[in-house]
């Protein structure tokens, strides 16, 4: 199993948050979450290894920031490291920007986008 790169920013989970990110764990985490029992017991597992606000550096493995790296929240922001948040957003970004433009980017998350825009 290949780990992504990963780097703990608080010094407090990094082997959880590293293992949590690996694309095999989420997908048999996705698949025992369905089951009755098992799913109960796997997210109470996950919320004490991994409390919400755990915070870790991750690199980007895909997408129009693939290499970034971001300060992630690994129990909900799989997506971005991943680099599958919003790809038609990305695509627009795209088409759409060039060296020296403007984006403005009013969201209010870890600035994917304007990572992504400031690349472009």
């Amino acid at each position: 199993m290949t780990l992504p790169s990963i780097k703990p920013s608080s010094g407090r989970f990094p082997l959880a948050a590293r293992v949590s990110l690996s694309p095999r764990v989420q997908r048999l985490y996705a698949s025992i979450q369905m089951l009755p029992v098992l799913g109960r017991l796997a997210r109470r597992l996950v919320a004490h290894a991994l409390p919400p606000g755990s915070r870790v550096w991750a690199q980007v493995r895909g997408g129009l920031a693939q290499g970034l790296w971001l300060n992630v929240d690994p129990r909900y922001d799989s997506a971005y490291v991943k680099g599958l948040y919003e790809p038609i957003l990305q695509e627009i970004l795209a088409g759409n920007l060039s060296r020296g433009a403007v984006f403005y980017d009013i969201g209010a998350h870890i600035g994917f986008m304007s990572l992504i825009a400031s690349r472009l």
